[in-house]
């Protein structure tokens, strides 16, 4: 049986607004590949993938590292010309932030995080007694950290690759940010292209 789409859709080769029915626009043709060279023992035009571990420990609620020259270290090893940088947080209360590193940015930053997700404001998250999922036997009261890392984090940040490296903004950092108390911390470096 056929599909409704395909019963209704003009017959290939008819016009509609003023293109050929089956036909692509010049901006969707996909490149004719490219020959079948060698580079570092590679064929060109090989997507490779390129994978780094990074392991931090924190100073504490708030605490902001910055890992660019970690990711630059993990573009350059991977020896990837073109494509781009993943950094990505394994965890739920640490973000990767992708801003300028001005201290007194930072510090409002921090000034508004702790206005806006007081520490202790009765989250449920916080109440054991009520609480019953996600639990584990050293568990804390962090709903705080959640709640900021929900607003002003993210789990992770892609950067293009171009000619072998990041390219950054002129004020741009690749930074984590710990919304909990102090922790070892996992961040996977992953670099994919060409």
């Amino acid at each position: 049986m056929r599909n409704d789409w395909e019963t209704h859709a003009p017959p290939p080769g008819s016009r509609v607004n003023g293109r050929k029915v089956g036909t692509l626009s010049k901006d969707w043709e996909t490149p004719s590949p490219a020959p079948r060279s060698r580079v570092n023992g590679g064929p060109v035009g090989t997507m490779r993938v390129h994978r780094k571990a990074l392991h931090v420990r924190t100073s504490g609620e708030l605490d902001v590292i910055d890992v660019t020259a970690d990711v630059e270290k993990a573009v350059l090893s991977s020896e990837i010309e073109e494509g781009y940088a993943l950094v990505y947080s394994r965890h739920t209360t640490f973000a990767v932030l992708l801003n300028e590193k001005e201290s007194g940015l930072l510090v409002d930053a921090c000034r508004v995080l702790r206005r806006l997700v007081p520490e202790s404001d009765g989250y449920l998250h916080d109440d054991f007694d009520v609480r019953t999922e996600n639990m584990h036997p050293d568990e804390w009261p962090n709903a705080h950290a959640h709640l900021r890392q929900i607003l002003a984090g993210r789990n992770s940040e892609y950067v293009p690759v171009a000619g072998g490296s990041l390219t950054l903004g002129t004020w741009q950092r690749i930074m984590l940010v710990e919304f909990d108390r102090a922790r070892d911390r996992e961040v996977l470096i992953q670099v994919c292209g060409i």
